[in-house]
């Protein structure tokens, strides 16, 4: 009988393991925030504002 428990203890180890390294990979593979949603102002380079002097 105590086959059977030392079967089902390894069997449950088995299981928390897998899904331990289940919970770790889907916590290091989430996606960044995107820049869109972070609401920072784009950069613009040197020759758009000179562009926009010339237009004014």
């Amino acid at each position: 009988m105590h086959w059977l428990f030392t079967g089902l203890l390894v069997g449950t180890s088995g299981a928390t393991a897998v899904y331990t390294l289940w919970l770790l990979r889907r916590l290091f593979t989430t996606a960044p925030a995107h820049a869109a949603e972070v609401n920072e102002p784009e950069p613009t380079s040197a020759s758009e504002e000179d562009t926009r002097r010339v237009h004014q």
